[in-house]
């Protein structure tokens, strides 16, 4: 494709004569109107696009597909289609003809099932929260969770891993679909990305672009282009002036679409202004709006790390010499065995055979005259240039960290025993540590993105909810219900994994599991740990556990955080309801809450202590026999009218308070 060369270097001087300079600025974010604005961002995308760095790297980007789609490729835009250059009049010379031995594919594609396939499980968490709060966290965990289906985030993750294996980046972009009333999530090709290399020196740029190729009857179905107002129609009179896309650049045939830029600038400061998202074309400005977040709504994951820049590095990258020299090596194996593993028959020069008698026929008769003719057969192929291939397939398996068992979905022989399979897949995964806990933070940066964009969608009057599975039915979660201030939680990545797929993996589970009598053991301990194995839901098994802690909780936050007051029954655990209700009063008044909030505690624990303890209603049951005194020790007097004297003496040992004289568990 042809770029425009960068018009920013004329414009900034300033007073020019020439009539045709447009004047921009490179600080396009602070134009005084639109038409400066949409003029200036333009000219500093195409000013990135038209850098020989980025020329550079698209041209890169490019011979790392085709060696990933193992295919002559032209464009990026062109990976799905299978495009085949005859280059000879030979057919057995042409590209789609020759062996090919695609180790840049396998390799990445096994990393892939290696790593991709764990999901990676947003858990929000709480620090010192109350009831409420930890409600909330676990409502926006289960929120995610809904998300993430709904919107196909880990298909996604999956394609955005096999990107970065081929790419510099796989890159996933956040945004707020108005008509769906929804946060979105979609993949991005690495050179729709405009990213300024100085900007970026240490990874952190302040401007960034995406350039995208949309038809003109999508843009005027946005929000932004309909209407009466004068506002729309201006929007939709640039639509319809600007100029068409390069059709080299795509498909090579002619199309509605138009280039469109898309640029983002951050803040320079917490308490600055000028944060700024805007949607332009060459026909001028199509969309503004103040950007106050301080991230870009894309994520890039990496294979590898370089040491500036935002830019990682590809496993294809690492593998071009090698795939290039394993492509030649096969093409002179091959054109070995075209040559010379061909049978031939020597004839002397002069003697007489007729050629004719030369035939397959089954026990044709030839006739010569002096020297008989002879079958020859040459070497094909030399043996060391089939060693040499195996020795370089070896060195890219090992180059990248991946097994050459696991790319084959074989096991060694007589690796049978399932703790040395485990053992030998955590050997292989030690390589892969850093990759997948980059991974695993490419999940929770978009589910980050998305927290914050819902919470600005919510702000505008849209209502967003998702179905999210539950313990038993598919739950409806508000945003609403679940949202909670980003300095009250802390989001962790959770990965989740299942219990092995293959026939053989699940009978050598069965086995370890009868081998340890977890099968026949029926204890309701060893049913929840079975039901455990197939997902390690915890969740589902501690709300149950902690049912009664969460019923105390519920009733003690109601009077400390609300002022209202439930009080206490007799299915409430009453031992946690004395000692915790006996905690949150210390800590009341240590916070000077208002005294009608801790005379209610007071009340609670009066009311919890009140209550009978577990097992005195059947003690005082007519058919218990009476409770005979204990034998008087010798000196003692007699007893006193009233019972047993509640003042310890010298011969009577001290009666425990109602709280230590609870057994543990009632």
């Amino acid at each position: 494709m042809t770029r425009e060369p960068s018009t920013l270097p004329r414009s900034h001087v300033s007073g020019s004569s020439n009539p045709d300079v447009v004047k921009v600025s490179a600080r396009w974010w602070k134009a005084p109107d639109d038409d400066d604005l949409a003029k200036s961002a333009v000219a500093a995308a195409k000013a990135i696009e038209a850098s020989g760095q980025q020329q550079a790297r698209e041209k890169q980007w490019l011979l790392q597909a085709r060696l990933y789609a193992n295919a002559p490729v032209t464009s990026l835009y062109k990976m799905g289609v299978r495009q085949v250059s005859l280059g000879s009049k030979r057919s057995d010379e042409s590209p789609s003809n020759r062996v090919n031995y695609n180790v840049v594919q396998s390799c990445v594609d096994t990393a892939s099932a290696k790593i991709a396939k764990n999901k990676t499980r947003a858990l929000f968490l709480t620090s010192g929260g109350n009831y409420d709060q930890q409600r909330r966290a676990k409502g926006l965990t289960k929120f995610c969770d809904g998300w993430a289906a709904s919107v196909g985030l880990y298909e996604l993750g999956q394609q955005c891993f096999q990107d970065a294996g081929w790419a510099d980046a796989g890159i996933a972009y956040t945004y707020e679909d108005y008509d769906s009333g929804q946060v979105m999530s979609e993949r991005v090709l690495p050179h729709e990305l405009l990213i300024d290399d100085t900007d970026a020196l240490y990874g952190t740029p302040r401007v960034m672009f995406r350039r995208r190729h949309v038809a003109k009857d999508i843009l005027l179905e946005q929000p932004w282009a309909k209407g009466d107002g004068e506002k729309a129609k201006g929007i939709r009179a640039r639509i319809n002036q600007a100029n068409p896309a390069d059709p080299l650049m795509l498909n090579g045939t002619a199309t509605d679409l138009i280039t469109v830029y898309e640029g983002w600038h951050l803040r320079s400061g917490k308490s600055a202004k000028d944060g700024l998202h805007v949607i332009v074309c060459d026909g001028g400005l199509l969309f503004k709006e103040a950007w106050d977040f301080d991230w870009f709504p894309f994520d890039l994951f990496k294979w590898g790390t370089r040491p500036t820049g935002v830019w990682g590095q590809a496993m294809a990258e690492q593998l071009i010499g090698i795939q290039i020299e394993i492509g030649r090596l096969l093409r002179t194996i091959q054109r070995c065995q075209h040559l010379c593993s061909v049978p031939r028959i020597l004839v002397e020069l002069g003697s007489e055979i007729v050629e004719q008698h030369l035939s397959n026929e089954v026990g044709a008769i030839i006739k010569y005259r002096g020297t008989k003719p002879e079958l020859w057969v040459a070497a094909g192929v030399p043996p060391d240039l089939f060693v040499q291939l195996d020795a370089l397939v070896k060195k890219a398996y090992e180059l990248t960290g991946i097994s050459q068992m696991s790319a084959n979905s074989k096991k060694p022989e007589g690796l049978d025993a399932a703790v040395a399979l485990r053992e030998m897949h955590d050997i292989e995964s030690e390589r892969f540590v850093i990759v997948a806990q980059r991974f695993e933070k490419f999940y929770l940066s978009i589910m980050e993105k998305m927290i914050a964009l819902s919470r600005r969608m919510y702000a505008n009057n849209v209502k967003l909810r998702v179905k999210a599975p539950g313990t038993k039915l598919i739950e409806s979660i508000d945003f609403e219900s679940v949202d909670m201030e980003e300095d009250k939680y802390i989001l962790r990545d959770y990965p989740t994994s299942i219990l092995p797929t293959m026939p053989s993996a699940k009978l050598q589970t069965v086995q370890e599991l009868y081998g340890s009598q977890l099968l026949s053991d029926q204890t309701p301990a060893a049913v929840w740990a079975r039901s455990l194995l197939d997902f390690p839901d915890l969740e589902s098994y501690l709300s149950i556990e902690q049912a009664g802690l969460n019923d105390v909780q519920r009733l003690i936050s109601g009077i400390t955080e609300h002022g209202d007051y439930d009080p206490p029954d007799e299915y409430i655990s009453r031992e946690m309801a004395i000692t915790l209700g006996h905690n949150a009063l210390l800590k009341a008044r240590a916070d000077k809450l208002p005294e009608a909030r801790i005379e209610m505690l007071r009340r609670f624990i009066q009311e919890a202590m009140d209550l009978p303890t577990p097992g005195a209603a059947q003690a005082q049951g007519p058919t218990t026999p009476p409770v005979m005194p204990a034998p008087m020790p010798p000196g003692a007097g007699p007893i006193p009218p009233g019972g047993v004297p509640t003042t310890p003496g010298p011969m009577i040992p001290a009666v425990p308070s109602a709280v230590s004289a609870i057994p543990m568990g009632a």
